[in-house]
Formats: structure tokens, sequence, C-alpha cells
């Protein structure tokens, strides 16, 4: 999969596009440009490869939870939504990272994918 280069505005707006992130993430782009745009190309950078963009921000959601991330696992979520990822395949997701991260944890994360900010204008 190849994507275009990012710059600091395509990035806030492929970010705004993809995922409705949260203001916080605007305001911070906006007061941070650099870093913004670094964040950018990083995440273009790891984007390149031979896996589908779906089963690529699915591998990322699960990443999210293992890492116990609740920010990182709403974004992850509102992503692979806006790339056409079921609740079906987000549940299984959580399923799998049950018996590595445990329960508790499992049920915490099960609590982030339903919070709202995961709401995506494109489900």
């Amino acid at each position: 999969m190849t994507h275009e280069p990012w710059t600091l505005g395509d990035s806030v707006m492929k970010a705004k596009s993809l995922s409705n992130p949260p203001q916080a993430f605007l305001e911070f782009s906006a007061k941070f440009p650099r870093i913004a745009e670094a964040w950018g190309a990083l995440s273009e950078a790891g984007m390149t490869g031979p896996l589908e963009e779906k089963t690529a921000r699915l591998i990322k959601l699960g990443i999210s939870i293992a890492n116990r991330s609740e920010g990182a696992t709403h974004s992850a979520v509102r992503k692979a939504r806006s790339v056409g990822a079921s609740s079906e395949e987000i549940h299984q997701v959580l399923a799998l990272a049950a018996g590595t991260i445990g329960l508790p944890q499992t049920v915490a994360a099960y609590t982030w994918i339903h919070d709202p900010q995961c709401e995506s204008t494109h489900r």
C-alpha cells in the first residue's frame, strides 16, 4: 500500500477526514505543527507495506489495547471503522487480546471501544 506524502496541513486534514479526531488533537497540531508533521510522517511510514489498510488498522487497535492506551484505542477504533471495519471485527480484536492482557484490562478496553469518543461519522 502506498500513501501520499504528508504535509502539516494535509496530515491534520487527513486525520480529520479519516477518524473525526477530538478537538484536543486539532489544537495540539495547531500549537505544535512540527510535531504534528513528524507524527504524520511516522504514521505514513508505518502504513506503507503489503497489508490492506483495514487489516493494518485492526492490528493497530490490538496494539493500542495491549498497550493499555485509552486514547490510542479510541483513535484506532475510529480509524478502523472509517475504513470499513465492522463491530464484529473490532470485538474479535478485543477477544484475541484477552488471553494476553487478562480479563480486567480486556473489560476496560471493552468500555473504551464503546465510548462515545469512538463514534465516527463514517460508520
